[in-house]
């Protein structure tokens, strides 16, 4: 098994990113509906007992419309899911996370 031949290496996806994510595997984060805020955080660097839930970053957020979540960085940005592992199909709610997302890796 050796390299890949030319007619098919043609067939691959490019790599449109030139650089490597070094963040987190996936973020978790809550929507609060009333104000459109988001808050995200990760457990990354915590040990597994004293990893947080979506409960613990926003306890604040009683809206029986809260949504919880996760987000996964993908080439290009990110994949954002609901607590179920159901892609959020509000363009709205995805472009708050994305903005917030964002906003956390550029503080870092």
């Amino acid at each position: 098994m050796g390299l890949i031949p030319d007619d098919f290496q043609t067939l691959l996806p490019k790599q449109a990113e030139t650089h490597k994510y070094d963040g987190p595997l996936y973020w978790l984060f809550c929507y609060n509906p009333m104000d459109a805020s988001v808050t995200i955080t990760h457990n990354e660097d915590r040990p597994r007992a004293e990893a947080v839930t979506h409960e613990d970053i926003a306890p604040e957020v009683v809206h029986p419309g809260r949504i919880n979540g996760f987000a996964y960085k993908i080439q290009g940005g990110f994949r954002i899911t609901d607590d179920r592992s159901r892609k959020i199909e509000d363009p709205f709610i995805t472009s708050q996370v994305t903005k917030a997302l964002k906003k956390e890796e550029t503080s870092k």
